[in-house]
């Protein structure tokens, strides 16, 4: 049974037609997959969803708290703003056996450091993290402060990885 699967691989990377309904209908039949042990998203060149597909993929988050590995690569998602990684940050924080977590925020350009405070506090909060992979390449509204907010949240772990955040 669907159920009971334990690992979710998903590439839509450039379908360029995917927008919010079709995001919040994948989001429905992940909801009921409460086994969900890692789950890799792949909606890069997107460019059409909103705050609201973001908001759908943070609920099935919430509903997934067996989840060790988590990939999402939103790159080129331009309306993604700080509103829409603050309640994917939320979500997150749910993830309490979460150990790996990848995440391309790549020329999402209206992120800002606003964005990335609440961010940070969600990455400190999960102590079971081992690994983490966050790509802000061409975010430009993102400078040296929400760099270094990432960094000090997670100063703990063997493998931080953080690219493409503009220095002042």
């Amino acid at each position: 049974m669907l159920k009971s699967l334990k690992s979710v691989f998903l590439n839509f990377y450039h379908c360029i037609e995917i927008n919010d309904e079709a995001v919040h209908g994948l989001c429905q039949g992940l909801k009921v997959l409460v086994s969900l042990e890692s789950l890799r998203l792949g909606l890069g060149f997107c460019t059409k969803p909103s705050g609201k597909g973001v908001q759908d993929i943070a609920e099935v988050l919430k509903n997934t708290s067996l989840l060790k590995t988590l990939f999402i690569n939103f790159f080129l998602w331009t309306q993604m703003t700080s509103k829409g990684v603050n309640d994917f940050a939320q979500a997150l924080k749910t993830l309490g056996l979460l150990t790996s977590l990848h995440i391309i925020f790549r020329d999402c350009e209206n992120i800002d450091d606003s964005g990335i405070t609440e961010f940070s506090a969600s990455l400190k909060a999960l102590q079971s993290l081992k690994e983490v992979r966050l790509d802000f390449t061409s975010c430009r509204k993102i400078t040296e402060t929400g760099k270094n907010r990432i960094s000090q949240a997670l100063n703990t772990l063997p493998c931080l990885k953080i690219r493409g955040i503009k220095s002042q």
